[in-house]
């Protein structure tokens, strides 16, 4: 089924800030910031750090610090489904994760080799 999100990826200069317009029927609210240092609605936050917002209001307010900040904020409505993880998959079920596995073992998953290079 079709489930509702937006995934905005944003990347702020030192000192800039946003003022980012939520969706208001999404009422699961992440923010990842993957890069420098922030104030999220005025609160410190590390580099590498997963914020859940609130579902409460419609903005969030994001300062960037002095080396700038890059995040993403991810928000949508709850699939009403399980989910089970585990290492790069993400299924509903321990039954389909097995499968899973056992398929990208296989090959099954890819219809073309993959090509690895190394970049040092």
């Amino acid at each position: 089924p079709y489930v509702p999100a937006s995934y905005v990826d944003f990347e702020l200069q030192p000192g800039a800030k946003v003022d980012y317009e939520v969706t208001p029927d999404h009422p699961t609210r992440l923010l990842y910031l993957y890069r420098g240092d922030a104030k999220v609605a005025d609160t410190a936050v590390a580099q590498s750090t997963l914020v859940l917002l609130s579902a409460a209001g419609s903005a969030v307010t994001v300062a960037a610090g002095k080396n700038g900040a890059g995040f993403l904020v991810i928000t949508g409505v709850p699939i009403g489904e399980p989910v089970v993880q585990h290492g790069p998959f993400v299924m509903n079920s321990r039954s389909e994760i097995k499968q899973c596995f056992d398929d990208f073992q296989s090959g099954r998953l890819c219809s073309k080799p993959l090509t690895r290079k190394v970049i040092a």
